[in-house]
Protein backbone atom coordinates (compact mmCIF):
# COMPACT_ATOMS: atom_id res chain seq x y z
CA UNK A 1 0.00 0.00 0.00
CA UNK A 2 1.30 3.45 -0.89
CA UNK A 3 1.56 6.33 1.54
CA UNK A 4 -0.16 9.20 -0.24
CA UNK A 5 -1.38 10.64 3.08
CA UNK A 6 1.82 12.63 3.58
CA UNK A 7 1.90 14.01 0.04
CA UNK A 8 0.68 17.44 -0.98
CA UNK A 9 -1.72 16.70 -3.85
CA UNK A 10 -3.77 19.37 -5.62
CA UNK A 11 -6.11 18.86 -8.58
CA UNK A 12 -6.81 21.92 -10.72
CA UNK A 13 -9.94 21.20 -12.72
CA UNK A 14 -12.92 22.62 -14.57
CA UNK A 15 -16.34 21.74 -13.16
CA UNK A 16 -17.74 20.70 -16.56
CA UNK A 17 -14.73 18.73 -17.85
CA UNK A 18 -15.11 14.97 -18.32
CA UNK A 19 -11.35 14.37 -18.10
CA UNK A 20 -11.27 16.34 -14.85
CA UNK A 21 -14.05 14.15 -13.46
CA UNK A 22 -12.04 11.06 -14.44
CA UNK A 23 -8.97 12.45 -12.64
CA UNK A 24 -11.01 13.16 -9.52
CA UNK A 25 -12.55 9.67 -9.59
CA UNK A 26 -9.08 8.14 -10.00
CA UNK A 27 -7.78 9.99 -6.95
CA UNK A 28 -10.82 9.01 -4.88
CA UNK A 29 -10.72 5.34 -5.97
CA UNK A 30 -7.07 5.21 -4.88
CA UNK A 31 -7.80 6.89 -1.51
CA UNK A 32 -5.53 9.84 -2.26
CA UNK A 33 -6.00 12.86 0.00
CA UNK A 34 -6.15 15.89 -2.28
CA UNK A 35 -7.46 19.39 -2.66
CA UNK A 36 -9.63 20.11 -5.70
CA UNK A 37 -9.76 23.61 -7.14
CA UNK A 38 -12.38 24.22 -9.82
CA UNK A 39 -10.74 27.08 -11.67
CA UNK A 40 -13.89 28.00 -13.61
CA UNK A 41 -15.84 28.52 -10.37
CA UNK A 42 -13.34 30.98 -8.87
CA UNK A 43 -14.00 34.71 -8.85
CA UNK A 44 -12.48 36.57 -11.81
CA UNK A 45 -9.63 37.87 -9.63
CA UNK A 46 -8.86 34.46 -8.09
CA UNK A 47 -9.09 32.79 -11.51
CA UNK A 48 -6.54 35.24 -12.96
CA UNK A 49 -4.19 34.69 -9.99
CA UNK A 50 -4.53 30.91 -10.23
CA UNK A 51 -3.92 30.79 -14.00
CA UNK A 52 -0.90 33.08 -13.63
CA UNK A 53 0.51 30.90 -10.86
CA UNK A 54 -0.08 27.71 -12.88
CA UNK A 55 1.51 29.26 -15.97
CA UNK A 56 4.60 30.10 -13.93
CA UNK A 57 4.82 26.63 -12.33
CA UNK A 58 4.19 24.75 -15.59
CA UNK A 59 6.23 27.00 -17.86
CA UNK A 60 3.23 27.30 -20.19
CA UNK A 61 -0.47 28.09 -20.17
CA UNK A 62 -2.32 25.47 -18.10
CA UNK A 63 -4.63 22.77 -19.40
CA UNK A 64 -7.06 20.81 -17.28
CA UNK A 65 -6.94 18.63 -15.36
CA UNK A 66 -3.56 19.39 -13.82
CA UNK A 67 -2.49 17.39 -10.77
CA UNK A 68 0.41 18.52 -8.60
CA UNK A 69 1.98 16.03 -6.21
CA UNK A 70 4.67 17.70 -4.16
CA UNK A 71 7.13 19.03 -6.80
CA UNK A 72 5.84 16.91 -9.72
CA UNK A 73 2.82 17.44 -11.94
CA UNK A 74 0.70 15.77 -14.59
CA UNK A 75 -1.21 17.75 -17.21
CA UNK A 76 -4.24 15.96 -18.60
CA UNK A 77 -5.66 12.66 -17.39
CA UNK A 78 -2.70 10.30 -17.69
CA UNK A 79 -3.47 7.34 -15.45
CA UNK A 80 -0.03 5.70 -15.67
CA UNK A 81 1.81 8.96 -14.98
CA UNK A 82 -0.49 9.69 -12.02
CA UNK A 83 0.22 6.23 -10.62
CA UNK A 84 3.94 6.90 -11.02
CA UNK A 85 4.09 10.27 -9.26
CA UNK A 86 1.67 9.15 -6.53
CA UNK A 87 3.57 5.91 -5.92
CA UNK A 88 0.53 3.73 -6.55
Amino acid sequence: MSDTQNRNVTLYALSTCGWCKMARSFLEENNVDYECIYVDLLSAEEKDKTISSLTERLGRRPAFPTVFCDDQFVVGFQKERLQEILGL
